[in-house]
């Protein structure tokens, strides 16, 4: 069942300080067997280091569940920004959701394999 916190997320106060422990409780979940993580960056880039933090301290979980990001912004300069901030801990960033969509798409076929040869 997909889950999309992007609207509620502007009900949320500081939601750039909650975003680690949101990403933790979406993908700790049992009933969730993929990530398709989709981040706006504002014009300011508030939300950059928040979003390093939270992968950051998942990147053990991250690893046992697909997990893909897009990352979109007006400014492009926050984009890249982020793109290397995610280079630093070995985290993909897609150019856009349909690719992103197909790399999760891999990776789910890649698990369902690995878990039927186990």
């Amino acid at each position: 069942m997909p889950v999309d916190i992007g609207l509620p997320s502007t009900a949320i106060r500081d939601f750039a300080y909650r975003y680690p422990e949101i990403l933790s409780a979406v993908i700790s979940d049992r009933n969730v067997g993929c990530l398709l993580n989709i981040l706006w960056i504002d014009h300011a880039g508030k939300a950059i280091e928040a979003y390093k933090k939270a992968y950051k301290g998942m990147k053990d979980m991250l690893c046992q569940k697909p997990v893909v990001t897009w990352v979109y912004s007006s400014a492009t300069a926050h984009v890249d920004k982020m793109r290397r901030r995610m280079q630093d801990l070995a985290v993909p960033l897609f150019p856009d959701p349909e690719t992103s969509i197909r790399a999760l798409g891999m990776a789910l076929k890649f698990k369902n394999l690995a878990v039927r040869s186990s």
